[in-house]
């Protein structure tokens, strides 16, 4: 009986899942640095993600070895415009409750935007 040589790393690794799990690793690492490269372009300094394969291992007593693999990957949280609200006796609101509707009120409607102001007591809707 001929006996098999042991296998390496790389080996093992190309063995798993019949070679799918090298070709999900192949194919995740390749979305990854894109999206990664567009995201430090964007912002136009170096930005950090993280990818970890993860080989869980059970050994029978008898020699028999399962490995389950599994890969993710982690993208940094992307930058997000902060927007600013204001908290009132009404619960949050647009303007700072302190100093009244300075601009009026923006209005969305099927032909556009309109804004509300108040003139002489009156409210007034301009369109534009």
């Amino acid at each position: 009986m001929k006996r098999e040589n042991a296998l390496n790393f790389t080996g093992v690794f190309s063995a798993m899942s019949n070679g799918s799990f090298r070709d999900e690793v192949d194919k995740e690492l390749g979305d990854f640095s894109r999206e990664l490269h567009d995201r430090a372009d964007n912002a136009r300094r170096a930005v950090r993600g993280k990818i970890v394969i993860e080989l869980n291992v059970e050994i029978e007593p008898n020699g028999l070895m399962a490995i389950e693999p599994n890969v993710t990957t982690k993208l940094p949280k992307k930058n997000r415009e902060l927007s600013s609200f204001w908290m009132s006796d009404k619960g949050i609101v647009l303007n700072n409750p302190r100093q009244g509707d300075l601009y009026g009120r923006l209005m969305e409607h099927e032909g556009g935007r309109s804004e509300m102001r108040e003139v002489g007591g009156r409210s007034v809707v301009e369109t534009a």
